[in-house]
């Protein structure tokens, strides 16, 4: 539907959520997880759009990431990499991750 789902709009219509915002104003919280996810039932048929957004640095010469993007119980995939400066509101540093397609092919 080209929905976004982020700390400013962490419900969409199709039922996708996003459980917290992570270290929040650089607040130091220990969560350091931010989960998307349709409960109780599956995403709609689409493609969609995995991105990280480097909204900011914490003070912290390079910010590391870890996304993972799983489908069902057994399909995973796995992608880390580093942002460094300063970061920015979104779409300012905003880093495409992974597109896929769901349900997956067979």
């Amino acid at each position: 539907s080209g929905a976004w789902v982020y700390w400013g709009n962490r419900t969409v219509e199709s039922g996708g959520e996003l459980d917290l915002d992570s270290n929040s104003a650089c607040g130091g919280s220990d969560k350091r997880t931010e989960n998307v996810t349709w409960e109780g039932s599956t995403p709609p048929t689409g493609t969609y759009q995995v991105v990280v957004n480097h909204y900011s640095n914490c003070g912290q010469a390079e910010t590391k990431y870890v996304v993972t993007v799983r489908m069902g119980d057994a399909s995973f995939q796995t992608f880390e990499g580093t942002f460094t400066g300063t970061g920015g509101p979104l779409n300012f540093s905003d880093r495409l991750i992974t597109t896929f397609t769901y349900p997956p092919a067979e």
